[in-house]
């Protein structure tokens, strides 16, 4: 009986260890893209390059083996001042500039939201949005998080085949984990 209850709580010792075993930590650049115009600063992958588009306000980060032709992976983000600070002018003021940062990045695309939750990043209130699109021979999957800040509006979006997804959604969490925002005060 005694070895019995030792056996049990060796046991339920064993399989509370593997429960709460944690992935891997995804190790990210010590290279910083700055916002040149000071909202944000954004870690990313070692191999990986940007591109900036000043008319639009983006930068795109792609595998440095990857053009931006093709239908790869890719994160990108947009930062713009808004001109309301607050009240229901500001939230439609920033729901209709991450609304057009969408349908930038995404096209005529029929992508589907299947999953979103609130959150902070950096302290900010932010929305996290998973997509998916069907595409002929499997889905492009991402996600979408948009960061309501004091005078801004901030858009980090990631997608890539269900695979490349899949595999990078890990170091997608590190890289809006270590996100530093600096709003106006």
């Amino acid at each position: 009986m005694f070895m019995k209850r030792w056996l049990i709580i060796i046991i339920l010792c064993g399989l509370l260890t593997a429960c709460t075993g944690q992935a891997p930590s995804v190790a990210l650049s010590t290279q910083l893209y700055r916002d040149p115009s000071g909202i944000y600063a954004l870690p990313y992958p070692d191999g990986w390059s940007y591109s900036v588009d000043v008319d639009s306000n983006t930068v795109t980060f792609r595998p440095a083996d990857i053009s931006p032709e093709q239908d790869a992976l890719f994160v990108k983000v947009f930062a713009a001042p808004t001109i309301h600070f607050s009240g229901d002018e500001a939230s439609q003021e920033t729901n209709a500039i991450l609304e057009d940062f969408l349908a930038d990045t995404f096209g005529d695309s029929a992508y589907e939201i299947y999953s979103s939750e609130e959150t902070k990043v950096d302290r900010q209130p932010a929305l996290i949005l998973d997509i998916a699109e069907p595409l002929e021979d499997g889905y492009m999957s991402g996600r979408m998080v948009l960061v309501y800040m004091r005078g801004y509006a901030v858009g980090i979006a990631g997608s890539g085949s269900k695979e490349a997804w899949d595999a990078f959604l890990p170091t997608f969490k590190k890289m809006i984990s270590e996100v530093e925002f600096f709003p106006e005060q």
